[in-house]
């Protein structure tokens, strides 16, 4: 009666050993997904830093550009300006 006892006991340790296996199997996968997942979001993140900071630099280039645009039409309205105003004065002279 014993020997019966200690032999239910084994059994069902080893059920109880096998189920905690199991159960560390699944969290050792669980913890690999969530490892490939975080790697994942980490190189997403870095490719999304890169683009942005390319963005940025062609953001600044066009700004830059804007400026001088900016500047060439203001001087050309300048010497436009000056040229009509000499224009008028000339056409008033021959008048």
């Amino acid at each position: 009666m014993e020997a019966s006892l200690r032999e239910r006991e084994v059994q069902e340790l080893q059920l109880e050993l096998e189920r905690c296996r199991a159960e560390r199997d699944e969290w050792e996968n669980l913890t690999q997904e969530e490892r490939m997942s975080g790697d994942e979001a980490r190189t997403l993140v870095q490719s999304l830093r890169r683009e942005l900071e390319l963005e940025r630099d062609e953001r600044q280039k066009r700004e830059l550009e804007l400026q001088r645009e900016k500047e060439m039409s203001a001087n050309l309205q300048s010497v436009l300006e000056d040229f009509q105003s000499g224009s008028y004065t000339s056409i008033q002279d021959l008048r």
